[in-house]
């Protein structure tokens, strides 16, 4: 039996996997079933517009206690248990209406963006319902018809958008995954500024290398630990599973009402597709290659724009102003270069917002940079600029000069094929990180022309 929650959360507070986690607490009280896995955190659809903040579902595999118990976490002192030889059970109503009386209970069903859905299912659907929430924008109808469909239990409040979420985390067919203890708050901590110990934090990279996404060295910030008022205090990913708990135990600061670790999603690009340019579409996450054909420019806000090309379809990416120093090396292009970018589409205007980029080749080796205005030619003093394209005059004299008389050298191009990626702070929940190394996929786009 697999339990699907989605849509739980809220912008004033509440967590999915905090639901989650009293769900497994009271079914274990009330009806004795338990985990006989992980539980599963999926993250879905980056750029979906109905999403409160990291547009996560959960689901849990449960059934009878069987076998050894493995220890996943604790609460209130006591441990939670998954049981890997457990014995599965079919859905029933009975668990269904248990399970709700816990989002009644946990969630801000009058807030109008939190609109819950549960989903019971005996064994998974097909892992298309994951790919679809991940890579598209689905609709209601659609989901409701696929769960009757099949005969799947279900109950959603609201739109019943969470419905969405909570049929694509049981679809989800694990074969990318990390993993995240999350450790909560106790309740009179809520909405109160987190007591985390940076030291500690920063010290999780040298003590435990599985880890990652735990602390940003440009920023100083402590990106596992949220900023919003939901009752989390703090989430470790990694790779290894057996050295998350220790991690988790080194980390100094307020008292925790318990864990759990989860089984994620998070830190696979599952959400890129490689596409051509000419099939990028909004809402939607990609990997695609195009030559520069615009140079990077500095707006308002302090966001950088260029455009890439294929020959047949042009698209702006965009690297924003919480990309912190990433934009450094995107202003470093030049038109002429190839690239490999990674990143979720807007829809208007249609740009690509920029998470990781590949220089595969420079289109020039040098480049021609400005190192000052041009001297008066009568008093030899430096001119002062007159304006955006209007040229510059001598403070002294008088005189004037153009555009085309500033003093420049030819320099050397100061960066190198490779691949490059936003800081930790600015990363999505999704995004891998470079040193996790990449799918096979996204290399390929490099070589395999048919993709242009």
């Amino acid at each position: 039996m697999l339990l699907g929650v989605g849509g739980t959360d809220s912008l004033e507070g509440g967590c999915t996997t905090r639901v989650a986690v009293q769900m497994a607490l009271r079914l274990r009280e009330e009806m004795d079933l338990v985990l006989l896995d992980h539980p599963r955190l999926v993250r879905l659809n980056p750029t979906n517009p109905w999403k409160t903040r990291g547009n996560a579902a959960l689901a849990m595999h449960l059934g009878t206690p069987g076998g050894a118990p493995r220890a996943i976490g604790e609460w209130d002192g006591e441990p939670i248990h998954s049981y890997p030889d457990g014995v599965d059970v079919p859905p029933s109503q009975e668990v269904l209406d248990a399970a709700w009386a816990v989002v009644e209970e946990l969630t801000w069903i009058e807030d109008g963006r939190t609109n819950p859905g549960l989903v019971l299912s005996r064994g998974p659907p097909p892992p298309a319902w994951y790919d679809e929430a991940m890579h598209t924008i689905l609709e209601v109808d659609t989901v409701e018809r696929r769960l009757g469909d099949g005969g799947l239990l279900s109950r959603g409040e609201g739109s019943l958008r969470g419905l969405i979420g909570a049929s694509a985390a049981i679809a989800w067919p694990t074969e990318r995954t990390t993993w995240e203890p999350i450790a909560h708050r106790e309740r009179d901590r809520w909405g109160t500024p987190r007591d985390v110990d940076a030291p500690s934090v920063k010290a999780l990279d040298e003590h435990f290398p599985s880890t990652f996404d735990s602390y940003d060295h440009e920023t100083g910030d402590l990106t596992m630990v949220p900023s919003s008022p939901c009752p989390v205090l703090f989430g470790i990913r990694g790779t290894d599973p057996g050295d998350l708990p220790r991690a988790l135990g080194a980390i100094i600061g307020e008292k925790r009402a318990g864990w759990v670790e989860f089984v994620t999603n998070q830190g696979t690009d599952d959400h890129l597709v490689p596409k051509a340019l000419s099939d990028v579409r909004p809402f939607e996450s990609v990997v695609v290659r195009g030559e520069v054909t615009k140079a990077p420019r500095t707006i308002p806000g302090g966001h950088v724009l260029f455009e890439i090309a294929d020959g047949r379809r042009h698209l702006a990416v965009a690297a924003y102003e919480p990309t912190k120093g990433f934009r450094h090396v995107v202003r470093e292009l030049l038109p002429g270069d190839i690239i490999v970018a990674c990143g979720s589409v807007r829809e208007e205007p249609r740009t690509l917002n920029l998470e990781k980029f590949s220089l595969l080749a420079l289109g020039t080796q040098t480049q021609v940079v400005k190192v000052g205005n041009p001297k008066c030619p009568d008093c030899g003093q430096s001119m002062k600029s007159v304006g955006t394209g209007a040229g510059y005059r001598c403070v002294r004299c008088g005189a004037r000069a153009g555009e085309g008389d500033v003093i420049e050298e030819t320099r050397s191009r100061d960066v190198a094929p490779g691949w490059y990626e936003v800081p930790t702070g600015a990363r999505r929940h999704l995004a891998r990180p470079l040193r996790l190394g990449l799918r096979p996929e996204m290399e390929a786009i490099g070589t395999d022309t048919s993709i242009c």
